[in-house]
């Protein structure tokens, strides 16, 4: 087996740790419960400006999240598995990061170690 090919397969192990957890998670857990309800009062009342709390507005926040939420709601229907997707895109991107900071500040060799700390982190979905 070549050297890059060795490489890649040890890179792509970090996000199987994503996939752990990914079969696990609810709305109960932090706050993402109440951006998947937002986003949902987005798509009923047409309001993608100003995040709504049970018909009051609430300006606490802003609304990226909960816009996200909705435009992939919108776009692919309305499932818990589309609720935690930009939170899992964002997350795979942050791996990817993390891997890259290393490998830029410290240097290659354990760069895959950030990346897996990071994914094997409990509250990091």
């Amino acid at each position: 087996m070549n050297a890059k090919l060795k490489s890649s397969i040890y890179k792509t192990i970090i996000f199987f740790p994503l996939l752990l957890y990914f079969g696990k998670r609810s709305y109960i857990a932090y706050d993402e419960g109440f951006y998947a309800l937002q986003a949902k009062w987005m798509l009923q009342n047409n309001n993608w400006v100003v995040p709504v709390w049970w018909d009051q507005f609430v300006l606490d926040r802003t609304v990226g999240i909960q816009f996200l939420i909705a435009k992939c709601q919108q776009i692919f229907g309305e499932t818990s598995f589309v609720a935690h997707l930009p939170t899992t895109i964002a997350s795979i991107l942050m791996l990817v990061l993390t891997y890259k900071m290393h490998q830029e500040l410290i240097g290659r060799k354990d760069a895959i170690f950030s990346a897996l700390i990071l994914a094997t982190t409990y509250i990091w979905l």
